[in-house]
């Protein structure tokens, strides 16, 4: 059965929770996770290694309430919908609890979660993408089109209503396990969400940004690269290769081919 956007995704709110991630909120229970308080938000980041473990582990083995209640806590302010920052962590810990109720078959809980949760959720991501559409400038259309990824991760770091479409529309699906979307059940996305959990709980255990910590020390060297190449292309009026992060990690081909041949060169000895 096709799966779209205007079926579960249109529900009426019957109790709108404006926070993304009620502790009271139904989920299905795969064991229970405890975890201990860190100290609250002024806690140290190596403080705070414990209760990210405690996280992990509720989210991998599909307890989301589990370390939705970790979180809240030690870290409420993650939780809050009114806090800046966190919008991503808690679109995903809201949809995850949605796609574990799916995995468990309580289609009925996943409903009502959708209706209470998920839906005031779709309104407030579909008033984001209006105000920033109508701050683009009608003169640079390539800039504001919205790109769709192709696979997961899902919301990536700016999630998007089309995201909590494909979400909610799992229960279009008899078998959720065998639907193009069959993605949203695996270990990968859980993993995904663990990720996103962890990064936000040692901001707030830092005391800085969430975005801070969602790029690595890698990731960020290679961007002052890359920026780095792309002035000394502009000094040097586009006389040049743009950067390509290949050239720096893989030898030429040519060696590669000269190590080949003199690997089959040599005699076997027996």
């Amino acid at each position: 059965m096709g799966a779209e956007c205007d079926g579960p995704c249109s529900m009426s709110v019957d109790a709108a929770d404006d926070a993304a991630c009620e502790p009271g909120a139904p989920d299905s229970s795969h064991g229970t996770e405890t975890c201990e308080s860190t100290g609250g938000g002024g806690a140290a980041a190596d403080d705070a290694l414990n209760l990210r473990q405690h996280v992990r582990r509720a989210i991998m083995k599909g307890d989301v309430h589990a370390a939705i209640d970790c979180i809240r806590g030690t870290y409420p302010e993650i939780l809050d919908s009114a806090a800046p920052g966190y919008e991503v962590v808690r679109f995903h810990l809201a949809t995850q609890q949605y796609i574990e109720l799916i995995s468990a078959g309580s289609i009925g809980e996943a409903i009502a979660f959708a209706q209470s949760t998920l839906a005031p959720m779709r309104h407030r991501l579909a008033a984001a993408a209006a105000a920033t559409a109508s701050a683009c400038t009608s003169d640079a259309p390539a800039a504001a089109a919205a790109t769709t990824p192709a696979a997961p991760p899902l919301g990536g770091t700016s999630p998007s209503e089309a995201d909590l479409c494909n979400v909610v529309a799992l229960v279009a699906y008899e078998k959720p396990a065998e639907s193009p979307l069959a993605w949203l059940l695996g270990p990968a996305q859980r993993e995904h969400v663990a990720d996103a959990a962890n990064a936000a709980v040692l901001a707030a255990a830092r005391g800085q940004p969430p975005q801070s910590v969602c790029v690595s020390g890698l990731e960020r060297l290679l961007a002052q690269l890359a920026s780095v190449r792309a002035t000394q292309l502009e000094t040097n009026h586009n006389q040049g290769e743009d950067f390509d992060l290949r050239q720096h990690l893989l030898p030429p081909v040519s060696n590669i081919s000269l190590a080949g041949q003199q690997q089959q060169q040599q005699p076997m000895h027996h």
